[in-house]
């Protein structure tokens, strides 16, 4: 960070940005137009939130909560709070229980944003450590800063704080995060300013791709901390960022906003695969199935490739259009993609470039660019990081944006003598320096064979059979594998037949695995993995032993089903009205 300087000039650098360009577009109603912000407007909208914020004593080291849906106020009291020095907690609207408890406790939130829909839910309760609330309407975003203030403690007697505190202070914290909360309680991290700087510089160091020509889309929660960096990325390379604050409305929202560049996670780009693909068989004279088989052929050299590539480059235009028509790639995080769907974005002509983080380092750890691309790594490491692969496979990480020590708990972050953190990733890094995962340290199991099995690898078949929606592989301590898996959406469940034909499809998925590797049944579950029940984190990953927990005596009861007789013709069974065991 520029010393003496505030982030607002430090995003806008060198730059010559007219004040009239735009900044960020946004729209209060879906079928209104979209409306441009511009950095002169930005910068009045910021002195104005900072101004309310000092006067309700918000400055250097106060711990700010941000509760509100994905807008451009979000960023303006983002950016306000950051030139004041204040320490900024972005929050799920959508997670107000016990892990919204905890995170407020766990980050000592002393003031907190909200928006008046989100007041409502919230109701009078809040936690002990917040002392006053700002609320917010968001009828009119650009006149959001009339916001009204609530205090529920007393107002500090201390001066006002200025932004000259903030010449030195680039060590100061910036931001607090929080760990996914798969293997338990999410944990604290605190990121200083100068690392939020740095994975600024090291993300558009590694996508050059990224500058005042490109458009990005802000959809996902900006509690997530990859979308508020990818914002700033934006802003310190002068691209307009357009906030669509419904996520079920992105695909609605992309024709207009044509942007060139999207991050997302995998979840998203299965839910778009599947209606291509819905879509392509239900075209008449099978010509869609046509399409699907060029596709699966386009990966290669040869004629047969080339001619498979023109194919799906021309039948995919729809789909392209669908998108903006201007996408240069997509980024993907957060958890593995299946080789089969990346595959199939190459075919439609829309790459996906899969990238690879810890929450305890705010820089990515490695990612796949546009000119240094491997299917299936997460590529090449980031220009602020050092890797190495320590004896027992594990993948170690060092560099400025390593965090040093979690909030709230005794855990410490685990670095090695050399400052090196564990990443709790199996890694390999190939002659060419691109870094493949071959599955989370504390996911890996033994089956009482001695086999090590990386559930990841299995669960990516099963997920490509079409039929499943979710798997889990487990059979840790046990001679043979299992899985859970859910039905896709839009699967008819009626009659006798459905479950012999989503047997045979699971089965058939597991062709190309060793036979240790294939489980010997499934699970088939009634209802969806959901956060809700406790079986996802907020962004979607398997709480894996929260859902074995859960579903623990089904299990047991699908191993003695197994186990019972292996020569038995019997192939599927009955476990109650709506969960079913399958051979396969």
């Amino acid at each position: 960070m520029q010393q003496g300087t505030e982030l607002m000039q430090w995003l806008l650098g060198e730059r010559k940005v007219s004040q009239a360009q735009p900044a960020f577009f946004h729209r209060a109603e879906s079928d209104a137009p979209w409306s441009p912000l511009s950095w002169g407007q930005l910068q009045v909208l910021v002195e104005d939130a900072k101004r309310l914020l000092q006067s309700s004593g918000i400055g250097r080291g106060t711990v700010v909560g941000l509760l509100l849906p994905t807008c451009i106020s979000w960023e303006v009291f983002h950016i306000a709070c950051l030139d004041l020095g204040a320490i900024v907690v972005g929050l799920d609207t959508h997670d107000l229980g016990d892990n919204f408890r905890h995170i407020v406790g766990v980050s000592e939130v002393g003031v907190l944003i909200v928006d008046d829909a989100t007041a409502t839910q919230l109701g009078e309760s809040r936690p002990a450590p917040i002392a006053r609330t700002l609320q917010v309407s968001l009828a009119n975003e650009q006149s959001a800063l009339s916001a009204r203030v609530m205090l529920t403690g007393e107002r500090p007697n201390d001066p006002l704080p200025s932004a000259s505190w903030l010449a030195d202070q680039t060590d100061d914290m910036a931001t607090v995060v929080f760990t996914s909360g798969s293997t338990g309680k999410p944990k604290g991290i605190a990121y200083s300013r100068q690392q939020l700087v740095t994975a600024v510089s090291a993300i558009l160091d590694a996508f050059p791709e990224i500058d005042d020509r490109a458009r990005t889309v802000c959809w996902l929660p900006l509690s997530n901390l990859f979308q508020r960096v990818v914002n700033l990325c934006a802003m310190r390379v002068g691209a307009p960022v357009y906030f669509v604050s419904n996520p079920r409305a992105l695909m609605q929202e992309l024709p207009q906003i044509q942007p060139s560049v999207l991050i997302a996670v995998p979840r998203f780009f299965e839910k778009v695969f599947e209606g291509v693909r819905a879509k392509l068989e239900a075209m008449p004279l099978g010509s869609g199935r046509v399409i699907l088989a060029a596709m699966a052929r386009a990966d290669g050299r040869g004629a047969v490739a080339a001619i498979s590539r023109w194919l799906c480059r021309r039948a995919m235009r729809p789909v392209r259009e669908a998108f903006g028509g201007r996408i240069a790639f997509f980024i993907s995080g957060s958890a593995p993609m299946p080789d089969w769907l990346l595959r199939n974005f190459d075919a439609m002509g829309m790459p996906v470039l899969e990238a690879y983080g810890l929450s305890e380092n705010i820089v990515p750890i490695a990612c796949n660019r546009v000119n240094a691309r491997r299917r299936g790594s997460v590529g090449r490491v980031m220009s602020a990081n050092e890797v190495r692969v320590a004896d027992d496979g594990e993948l170690l990480c060092r560099g400025p944006g390593v965090c040093r020590k979690y909030l709230g708990t005794e855990d410490v972050v685990k670095l090695d003598q050399d400052g090196f953190l564990a990443s709790g990733d199996f890694a390999e890094i190939d002659a060419d320096g691109f870094v493949w995962l071959r599955g989370r340290k504390s996911e890996v199991f033994k089956t009482n064979t001695g086999r090590r099995i990386s559930p990841v690898e299995i669960e990516a078949h099963l997920l490509d059979s079409g039929v499943a929606d979710q798997a889990v592989v487990l059979g840790a301590g046990r001679k043979f594998l299992a899985t859970l898996v859910t039905v896709k959406p839009g699967i008819t469940r009626d009659g006798e037949q459905w479950l012999d034909a989503f047997r045979e499809r699971l089965a058939a998925s597991l062709e190309g695995l060793p036979e240790y590797k294939r489980p010997a049944g499934a699970l088939v579950l009634s209802a969806p993995f959901s956060p809700l029940t406790g079986e996802l984190t907020a962004n979607l990953k398997l709480k894996r032993k929260a859902i074995e927990a859960k579903h623990q005596s089904a299990i047991d009861q699908l191993y003695t089903f197994l186990e019972a007789d292996a020569m038995s013709s019997s192939t599927v069974a009955t476990l109650d009205h709506a969960t079913y065991m399958v051979r396969l």
